[in-house]
């Protein structure tokens, strides 16, 4: 069962998981997710080597595969990891500046900031199980990201007297996003966080 809520590098969330364990289970789980990703960010797709990550985090084989009986499962709670690591971190950044004239902003440079971070190789290291996982997650996504632009068509609706399709926004943002996970910040000529900002001021015209 993939490890849901709460986990991020450094040790400064804890894990939850959707089964009851000993904390030590739930700090070996943690050492091996913050050794997985870290290699990922460090070697690509060569950094997911059972012997090595067991040898880094001072393990045995046997344990790790107690855990993550396949490389897929391991690949599985770390896309999970990010995903609600993300989650987390940009509602606490709006939490912290919750004015709407800020939003397009805040959510721009959080997502670029993010696409520089490492943890959108996992989206080029296995594209198809991370497609697979998103499909999995996608009314959560989908919801937060309703959630998240609330504002800015609360305000566009105001003014058009129209509504907002806030679905297909929310929607297409999510594609959009997932896009430049894919290709990679660095892939285009054109400024991620450009990118992002136009595509989000787009959101509210979706009706």
């Amino acid at each position: 069962m993939p490890v849901q809520r709460e986990l991020m590098l450094n040790g400064r969330l804890t894990i939850k998981t959707g089964k009851k364990r000993s904390s030590k289970a739930d700090a070996t789980v943690e050492k091996i997710l913050t050794a997985s990703l870290a290699r990922i960010i460090a070697f690509g797709e060569s950094g997911i080597s059972m012997t090595e990550i067991c040898r880094e985090v001072g393990i045995s084989r046997p344990t790790i595969y107690r855990y993550f009986p396949t490389r897929e499962a391991l690949l599985e709670n770390v896309f999970e990891y990010i995903l609600d690591d993300y989650m987390d971190k940009l509602d606490a950044k709006i939490a912290a500046d919750p004015n709407p004239l800020h939003r397009v902003d805040i959510i721009a440079d959080f997502a670029e900031a993010r696409l520089q971070d490492g943890g959108a190789q996992l989206f080029q290291l296995e594209p198809s199980l991370v497609m697979k996982l998103i499909s999995r997650s996608q009314n959560r996504l989908i919801g937060h990201a309703e959630k998240i632009f609330a504002p800015l068509f609360d305000i566009a609706e105001a003014i058009s007297g129209k509504p907002v399709d806030r679905h297909s926004a929310a929607t297409a943002f999510l594609m959009f996003s997932a896009s430049l996970s894919f290709f990679g910040a660095q892939s285009s000529s054109v400024n991620a966080g450009d990118l992002l900002r136009k595509t989000i001021r787009s959101l509210a015209h979706f009706s």
